[in-house]
């Protein structure tokens, strides 16, 4: 996917770490083991994606306290992507908390910053 290489391009969300990072996919609010859309994806150098002491997949609480929910994240570079147009947004943002299902939400969120 191209979106994903784009992710993997950008610097970390969590360090500020130069890319290449790792395409991490959306989890919060997520029940089942089945993984997030291609494009709900943001990105996360390798210690803060699996293996720092505060990596996302150690300490999913810990990230959120943070940076906030992984979704909000992920939409926030799904929109800044030269390939939003590849994207289905309707099923995109199915299965996603109320506070994420519309794009005019996400901009009232001043995600576009």
């Amino acid at each position: 996917l191209h979106h994903m290489g784009w992710i993997k391009m950008q610097a970390c969300v969590s360090c500020g770490a130069a890319g290449p990072s790792d395409a991490h996919h959306s989890a919060c609010m997520r029940y089942s083991s089945m993984r997030r859309s291609n494009f709900l994806t943001l990105p996360l150098c390798r210690s803060c994606h699996l293996t720092g002491p505060n990596a996302y997949h150690k300490s999913k609480v810990a990230f959120i306290s943070v940076h906030g929910p992984d979704y909000l994240l992920a939409l926030k570079y799904l929109i800044r992507s030269p390939y939003l147009a590849e994207a289905n947004i309707v099923q995109l943002l199915d299965g996603l908390p109320d506070d994420a299902r519309t794009l005019p939400e996400i901009v009232a969120l001043n995600l576009l910053e």
